[in-house]
């Protein structure tokens, strides 16, 4: 559990010095985590009130939520020279019910668990933005891979500090090591979702 709060510590780190060196982008950063945090939490707890079996939310896996939601909703305006920018675009929330319509949809009908769910509900939203918005897909893609950086960056730290990879690979059939395959699906299909749904939701770009 120690080794789990230095994770969260390193990847808080990374979203800090995001903060304090692009005040552009502190306005995503706060509005990426906090989105996050409410949509997953309470499907969490929505899932669980329904009869199906779902992770307790804890105060450390509520932080990580927030931060990870924060640098995938900013990680390519970091990587690049693109910068978000005001239009005239309509606003737009249907990504977001397609998001939890989905995610309770597979949990009572595929036995998957709770991160496969979250890549699956990311890719459905991802799509449904790019109905809507396709001017977004170029920033979309190339946030997935800026996220997909500084996700795997951020568990090799942890690796290095630790000593450890955090994951249990006896029990994995599948990986590109040290990390599951399926960690690395999560990190993508949540910076194709997370990247545009800023610009999505209050009708701006990336450019």
């Amino acid at each position: 559990m120690q080794n789990y709060l230095i994770a969260i510590l390193l990847l808080l780190a990374l979203w800090g010095i995001t903060f304090l060196l692009r005040k552009d982008l502190r306005k995503a950063l706060v509005w990426g985590g906090g989105a996050y945090v409410l949509l997953i939490v309470p499907v969490a707890f929505l899932v669980k009130a329904l009869g199906k079996e779902a992770e307790v939310v804890s105060i450390k896996g509520t932080l990580l939520m927030f931060v990870v939601g924060g640098l995938a909703a900013t990680a390519y305006e970091v990587f690049s020279p693109h910068k978000i920018q005001s239009t005239k675009k309509h606003h737009h929330i249907i990504s977001i019910f397609v998001f939890l319509a989905s995610y309770v949809a597979i949990t009572f009908f595929l036995p998957w668990s709770p991160l496969w769910r979250t890549i699956a509900s990311s890719v459905m939203g991802w799509l449904t933005i790019m109905i809507q918005r396709l001017d977004l897909l170029k920033a979309s893609i190339a946030g997935a891979f800026a996220f997909l950086t500084v996700y795997v960056a951020g568990f090799l730290l942890y690796h290095m500090a630790v000593g450890e990879i955090a994951w249990n690979l006896k029990n994995l059939t599948a990986i590109a090591y040290p990390f599951p395959l399926k960690e690395l699906l999560y990190a993508l299909s949540l910076g194709l979702m997370w990247t545009p749904l800023y610009e999505y939701i209050t009708g701006k770009s990336i450019a």
